[in-house]
């Protein structure tokens, strides 16, 4: 809360919590058009708003409540919350919109979507399809293969290695270039 409308005498649209005799709380907005109604009786906001924090109302069947602003605890019970169920649908990069709507980035389905009501999620932006997959910036056969071995085969790391030409890593010490008494 803004620490200026933390102090001084009670506004309108302002929370405030009414303590009963036996302690017991209740929270409410101060509004114009809605008397607050408390245990059967009402209590006029007019008579509310102006009034300083730990000041004493009656309602109208003369029950006292004493004012105060809530607390940081208070308040935390009753703010309003929201849930969404959806499937699997790898959500991540989530933004709020200021009309206060979600939009996230689908990885999945590959698009900018918000939630729905109905579904699961609401496409809002999809990149257009591409029709071949983008390669690598070397044109060498070698190096498109490697990236997707053909016909699901998988290649070792040394035939790999030596098939793109890449340098071999430095000589090791006879202590580590031999596991249980092999080479490597």
């Amino acid at each position: 809360m803004n620490s200026s409308r933390t102090r001084g005498p009670l506004q309108e649209n302002e929370p405030v919590v009414f303590l009963d005799r036996k302690d017991r709380e209740y929270l409410f907005r101060l509004d114009r058009r809605r008397p607050v109604a408390i245990r059967g009786g009402k209590i006029s906001v007019d008579a509310i708003i102006g009034c300083d924090e730990g000041s004493v109302v009656r309602s109208s069947v003369n029950e006292p409540f004493l004012v105060f602003r809530p607390s940081m605890p208070q308040l935390v019970p009753n703010l309003p919350r929201n849930a969404q169920v959806t499937g699997d649908i790898d959500i991540h990069e989530l933004g709020v919109e200021t009309s206060g709507r979600v939009i996230f980035i689908n990885t999945l389905y590959s698009c900018l979507a918000a939630f729905s009501r109905t579904d699961s999620f609401t496409p809002l932006w999809k990149p257009k399809a591409r029709s071949a997959p983008v390669r690598a910036a070397s044109s060498s056969p070698t190096s498109r293969s490697c990236a997707s071995p053909r016909r699901g085969r998988r290649r070792s790391w040394r035939k790999h290695a030596t098939a793109s030409r890449v340098m071999p890593p430095k000589a090791c010490s006879k202590s580590s270039a031999a596991v249980n008494g092999q080479p490597i």
